[in-house]
């Protein structure tokens, strides 16, 4: 019981993991169209504090967002995701250097890059989903398999030890009810009148052993007795 009860949970944070692994890609392409919104405000006000602050809170979430995906799911296609992610953020930072050296038509054409850059980057997403549904497949039922091997080991782990307290306790019983088996045979040849009782070769120490020693101490004593009555008549 205390092993299904450690394994349930065991299993139950391995699942609960994977589904939250499941939905990496779903925030990661939250964090993909935050930043998108971040560096087109950003560079509409690229004097204001706050929308700074913003486009640089949103590329760090998309960075981080990613490499969470890498370590989980690191596959070829989710690095090629990071690769791409790193390129997108090298261009808004190059847009928004070009905005802030008024170098204005550059930083419309450094736009336009980023927004082929951002549309290859949105259909590229397709690819590295269907990879991580895979892999996610593959994690699922290794889980399982794990989970069916341990519920096994735990099987034939109970199976022996049931064997070997079956055993144990079949020695045990067999040196309590022996002794009595016996002990009731002599009682039966003393009822025959059949004073001369074969030896017994127990060496149990406890209760039975010393309930035969006395039964055999008491015949030894009711012989001598007869043996000296008969003496004196």
């Amino acid at each position: 019981s205390f092993g299904n009860f450690y394994l349930s949970g065991v299993i139950n944070r391995e699942y609960t993991t994977l589904i939250e692994q499941n939905h990496l890609m779903s925030r990661y392409t939250n964090a993909l169209t935050e930043y998108g919104s971040a560096l087109q405000q950003y560079s509409n006000m690229p004097d204001n504090s706050q929308c700074e602050e913003e486009y640089t809170k949103s590329s760090e979430e998309l960075m981080q967002s990613v490499g969470k995906i890498y370590e989980a799911f690191p596959d070829p296609y989710v690095e090629n995701l990071i690769y791409l992610s790193e390129n997108l953020s090298g261009q808004g930072r190059l847009i928004m250097d070009k905005r802030k050296s008024g170098e204005t038509q550059e930083a419309q054409q450094a736009y336009q890059d980023f927004s082929y850059m951002n549309t290859l980057l949105n259909k590229y997403t397709i690819y590295a989903q269907q990879s991580i549904e895979r892999l996610s497949v593959q994690n699922m039922k290794e889980v399982g398999e794990r989970q069916a091997e341990s519920q096994r080991m735990m099987l034939i782990a109970f199976c022996s030890v049931i064997i070997l307290l079956g055993v144990l306790a079949f020695l045990r019983i067999r040196n309590i009810v022996w002794p009595i088996v016996h002990l009731t045979e002599m009682a039966n040849l003393v009822m025959q009148n059949i004073w001369d009782l074969p030896r017994w070769y127990g060496t149990q120490k406890d209760e039975t052993g010393v309930l035969v020693d006395s039964f055999y101490h008491m015949v030894e004593t009711i012989k001598k007795q007869i043996e000296r009555l008969k003496q004196q008549q």
